[in-house]
C-alpha cells in the first residue's frame, strides 16, 4: 500500500502533518522500468467503465506541440518519468492499475497500432535525483534507442517534486529554495528532452506532460504559510516550466479535493489509490487532447412512443475506442440517474420511475462520458400513458437490470 508512517508519540502529530503536505516519498531505491505492448485497438469498451466520475483537467497555456491541421496522436513509444506515483505506488498492481499502465492502454486503443511503455520513475526520485541520479540520463538513452529504429517517442509524462517540498522541512526559506530548485531540475529535464525527441516526418514534436500535485489537507491554498499553499506554489512552479517548454500541464488538485478517502490511503499512506490512479490516468489522457469522438450511443429499449409500463427499463449499447467512464439517464433535460452496465448483455441499464410524471410526451436521453470527456447521446421520444393504462406497477428509481 506504499509508505507506512512510523514516529515517536511526541512527534506524531506533526509527522502526520508533513505527510499530509506533500504527495509522494517512496522507500525502495529501485527502478521501475517496464517495456510492454498495449492492447490493440476495441470496437466497444463497454466492459472499462470507471467509477471515477469526470473531471475536468487544467492545463498549462502553452498549445500541444504538433501541426496545425492534424490533431495530436499519440507514437510507438511512450515514456514516463518520476517518483513513485509514476511508478505506480498505491494501486492494487502497479504494473497494471498504476496512472502510467492505464494512460498506456488508452494510448494503444486510440492509436490503432502496438505502443510501447518505457516506465522509469524511481520511487522516493527527487527533482535533483532525477537530473544527477541517473534517471534522466536513461530516459535519454531510451529515446535515442527507440529513435535509432524509427519508433516515435511520444508522449513523455513526468510527475516529480513532491520528494523535494516533502524534505525540506517546514522552514519557509528551505522550502523556497527547494521550489526555486524543483523548477531549475524540470527546466532542465525538459530541455534535455524536448532536444532528444526527434519530430515526426510531418513536423509535430513529442508530447510532453507534466503533472502537479493533489493536496491531502483540505485546507485553503490561498492563506500564504500554510501546507496548501505551499504545496500549491509547487504546482504553480511545475505549470510555469511546462509552459516555458511548451509541454501540457495537467492540474490535479481540483478533482482530488474533498475526496481524498476514496482517491487517497491519507491518513495512513500519501498515495493514491486504484480509483486516484486512473483519475491521474484520465485527466492525463484529456489534457493530451488525443481523442475528439464522442461515444456511440444506441437507445434499445424501451422504443419510441407510449412506454408499456410507469418503470420501463432503459437500456442502452454504447461503444467508445478507449473507454467509457460514464453513463447516465436524462428526462427533458434533467438528470435521472446513473445506467449500470451488465456484462451478459453487453448493455447499461436502468429502471425509470415515472409514477409522479403527468402523462405526456416525455425527451429521454442516454449520455455516455468517456476518458477524455467527450460526451455522445442517443434520444428517443416517448410518451407516459395515464397509470390506467400501463401493465405492471410502479417502484422506486434504482439502477441495474
Amino acid at each position: 500500500m506504499g509508505v507506512r508512517w512510523v514516529a515517536s508519540q511526541g512527534r506524531r502529530r506533526s509527522a502526520l502533518r508533513t505527510v499530509r503536505t506533500a504527495l509522494v516519498l517512496g522507500v525502495i531505491a529501485t527502478t521501475v522500468a517496464t517495456l510492454r505492448p498495449s492492447p490493440g485497438p476495441t470496437g466497444s469498451s463497454s466492459g472499462t467503465m470507471s467509477q471515477v466520475p469526470p473531471a475536468s483537467p487544467v492545463a498549462s497555456p502553452a498549445t500541444a506541440p504538433g501541426t496545425a491541421s492534424d490533431p495530436p496522436a499519440p507514437g510507438d513509444v511512450y515514456l514516463a518519468l518520476g517518483d513513485s506515483v509514476a511508478a505506480g505506488i498505491g494501486a492494487g498492481t502497479p504494473g497494471e492499475d498504476g496512472y502510467p499502465a492505464l494512460l498506456h492502454g488508452y494510448l494503444g486503443r486510440q492509436a490503432g497500432h502496438p505502443v510501447a511503455l518505457v516506465n522509469l520513475a524511481v520511487p522516493g526520485e527527487s527533482s535533483d535525483s532525477l537530473v544527477s541520479g541517473g534517471q534522466l540520463d536513461r530516459a535519454l538513452r531510451a529515446i535515442a534507442d527507440a529513435q535509432g529504429v524509427g519508433r516515435r517517442v511520444s508522449p513523455v509524462t513526468l510527475t516529480i517534486g513532491g520528494n523535494d517540498i516533502l524534505r525540506a522541512g517546514s522552514d519557509p526559506a528551505a522550502r523556497e529554495g527547494v521550489i526555486a530548485g524543483v523548477a531549475t531540475n524540470v527546466a532542465r529535464t525538459l530541455e534535455a528532452l524536448r532536444g532528444a525527441l526527434l519530430p515526426a516526418p510531418d513536423g509535430r514534436q513529442s508530447d510532453l506532460v507534466v503533472t502537479t500535485y493533489y493536496d491531502l489537507t483540505g485546507g485553503d491554498p490561498t492563506l500564504p504559510g500554510t501546507d496548501e499553499w505551499w504545496v500549491a506554489r509547487l504546482n504553480t512552479a511545475l505549470a510555469e516550466q511546462a509552459a516555458a517548454a511548451g509541454a501540457l500541464a495537467v492540474e490535479v488538485q481540483a478533482a482530488f479535493a474533498g475526496r481524498q478517502d476514496e482517491l487517497t490511503w491519507a491518513p495512513a499512506d500519501i498515495h493514491p489509490t486504484d480509483a486516484g490512479h486512473r483519475l491521474l490516468a484520465d485527466l492525463t489522457w484529456r489534457a493530451l487532447g488525443y481523442d475528439r469522438e464522442p461515444p456511440m450511443v444506441e437507445i434499445l429499449r424501451p422504443v419510441a412512443g407510449v412506454l408499456p409500463r410507469q418503470t420501463p427499463t432503459v437500456a442502452a449499447r454504447i461503444g467508445d475506442r478507449v473507454g467509457v467512464v460514464a453513463a447516465a439517464l436524462w428526462v427533458d433535460g434533467q438528470p435521472i440517474g446513473r445506467l449500470t452496465f451488465v456484462a451478459s448483455t453487453g448493455e447499461y441499464v436502468a429502471l425509470w420511475d415515472t409514477l409522479a410524471l403527468p402523462p405526456g410526451p416525455r425527451a429521454v436521453e442516454v449520455r455516455a462520458t468517456d476518458a477524455a470527456g467527450n460526451v455522445g447521446v442517443g434520444t428517443l421520444a416517448v410518451e407516459v400513458p395515464p397509470a390506467a393504462a400501463t401493465s405492471g406497477h410502479a417502484a422506486p428509481y434504482t439502477t441495474g437490470a
